[in-house]
């Protein structure tokens, strides 16, 4: 057999490290652009989200106050039960009246600071618990009292 009588090539000095150094930066460079779109895909999807839930609630309320309007006119013992499926976000659910001006509002408050505020053109009235903003299917009864229509979430 035959010897081959190659000479092992020396590598230059420092080679190793440059090569490594250069692959650091093709990943920092990639980090570089990757965060701010991440974080852009990030802030964009939280915004709909809200987006859609504040709409969705828009819905809820002026599908309530609606069907509040039709029983009180069709009188006691008129009942009406609704489901709804509430959005994640509902801190709190109330009904502002000022019967002086007959001024009725079912409010609604979210995560985000917003309200969703539905006016009623008939006196509403209700309580409602923790029970009546977590997320998932509710039972809305809507029922007229005579005077007012009130408004339960079972």
């Amino acid at each position: 057999m035959a010897r081959s009588h190659h000479k092992k090539r020396k590598k230059a000095p420092g080679i190793n490290a440059q090569v490594s150094l250069e692959h650091i930066m093709v990943v920092a460079i990639a980090m570089i652009v990757l965060i701010p779109v991440v974080y852009l895909f990030y802030s964009y999807t939280q915004k709909s989200t809200a987006e859609v839930n504040l709409g969705r609630m828009y819905t809820i309320g002026r599908n309530i106050v609606h069907d509040a309007e039709s029983i009180y006119y069709l009188g006691p013992p008129s009942k009406v039960t609704r489901e709804e499926n509430m959005p994640e976000g509902v801190v709190s659910i109330e009904i502002l009246q000022d019967p002086s001006v007959t001024a009725y509002e079912l409010v609604f408050h979210l995560a985000d600071d917003n309200s969703v505020v539905i006016p009623a053109n008939v006196p509403i009235n209700g309580t409602f618990g923790e029970e009546s903003t977590t997320k998932g299917l509710k039972l809305i009864g809507i029922q007229s009292m005579g005077g007012y229509v009130n408004i339960t979430f079972e």
